[in-house]
């Protein structure tokens, strides 16, 4: 999508990405619950801080991805490139992270 300058190619971007995010929370949550500790007593304690984790980025995303659009921006044009380069970082990041959880089991 970064590198889209027609809408038929934005637009397999965007379901090539809305199908990644469908599989990665897939499995996201099916790891998340295969670990929680005390499954039988404490887990809606667990998944309750889960969705804490979750729901803290989602509310900070528009406001860093607003400060992030505008960098080298230049009058009324976007700079989208910064904010999808962004999230891609983030997302290796995230991907690098959750390599530690299989050392929990």
């Amino acid at each position: 999508m970064v590198t889209s300058h027609t809408l038929p190619l934005l637009l397999v971007g965007s379901v090539l990405g809305n199908i990644s995010i469908g599989i990665f929370s897939a499995v996201d949550q099916a790891l998340f619950l295969d670990v929680l500790p005390e499954r039988d007593t404490e887990a809606g304690r667990f998944i309750n801080i889960t969705q804490f984790a979750t729901t803290i980025p989602q509310a900070l995303a528009p406001l860093i991805g607003a400060v992030l659009i505008t960098i080298g921006a230049s009058g009324a044009d976007k700079n989208y490139s910064v904010v999808y380069v962004a999230a891609a970082v983030t997302t290796i990041i995230g991907g690098l992270v959750i390599l530690k959880v299989r050392s929990v089991r």
